[in-house]
């Protein structure tokens, strides 16, 4: 695995990308159900794993927060699938440079073990 301080990845960018993500999943749930709403935001974490864009790669990210987030507040997915994204998540922060420590997003790594 290749690591490349991302050039894109600012706070400010990763809040915006946060609440996108939030969004799209609240109103998934609204309209079907907060299964529907973690099967999508699990598939999108498979979906988007190709695509090497910085920008998506953070969306991709954050949508496996909200699918360990949404597991840990209900259920849904095999404690197999949690340690994938799991795994997944943390190569995403790893591959773009986000360290744990001396990182303004290192908060991100924080976030991300609260639910693994």
């Amino acid at each position: 695995m290749s690591t490349t301080k991302s050039r894109q990845w600012t706070a400010a960018v990763a809040e915006r990308t946060r609440r996108s993500v939030e969004t799209i999943l609240a109103q998934k749930a609204a309209k079907q159900d907060r299964g529907q709403a973690l099967r999508f935001a699990a598939g999108q974490v498979l979906l988007l794993e190709g695509d090497r864009d910085e920008r998506k790669q953070l969306v991709r990210f954050f949508y496996a927060l909200a699918a360990l987030g949404m597991h840990a507040d209900g259920g849904g997915l095999s404690s197999r699938h949690v340690a994938t994204i799991g795994e997944r998540a943390r190569a995403i922060l790893a591959t773009h440079g986000i360290a744990a420590e001396g990182s303004k997003l290192g908060h991100l790594h924080a976030e991300l073990e609260t639910f693994l």
